[in-house]
């Protein structure tokens, strides 16, 4: 289970390093991928699925990772927050990217760099314990 787990840390390290390259060199599809975010229920259900998984992996994984608190509870803000977002109607998670997806894309430089920051932390958190 827990190899599992870190196949999945490792494929969000490779989404957000995969979204910073997006921004710098290709700026309109990640435009366009960012604006889909919960356009619909299957988008919004769909999105919810994915983040349950990312957070209990980053939980399930945190013993093998250095820091591992800071990963675990990363992973618990994602689970709880993707639950508290399953018990709202869909479309008020449309109305809070309606107001949030605007201001992202606007700084899309500057979200394409914290993307890249945050994933080369987890690559760091994985490999730390390992030297």
């Amino acid at each position: 289970m827990t190899w599992l787990a870190g196949a999945v840390v490792t494929g969000v390290a490779l989404g957000m390093v995969a979204t910073a390259l997006l921004g710098v060199a290709a700026p309109e599809h990640l435009r366009r991928f960012l604006r889909g975010f919960a356009s619909s229920a299957r988008a919004h259900y769909l999105e919810m699925l994915v983040r349950v998984i990312a957070g209990a992996a980053f939980i399930t994984y945190s013993p093998e990772m250095t820091p591992q608190d800071i990963f675990r509870l990363f992973g618990w803000i994602i689970v709880l927050t993707s639950a508290a977002l399953l018990l709202v109607p869909w479309q008020w998670h449309r109305r809070f990217a309606d107001i949030v997806i605007p201001v992202v894309v606007r700084h899309l430089p500057l979200y394409a760099l914290v993307s890249l920051a945050l994933a080369a932390f987890i690559v760091y958190g994985m490999m730390a314990p390992l030297s």
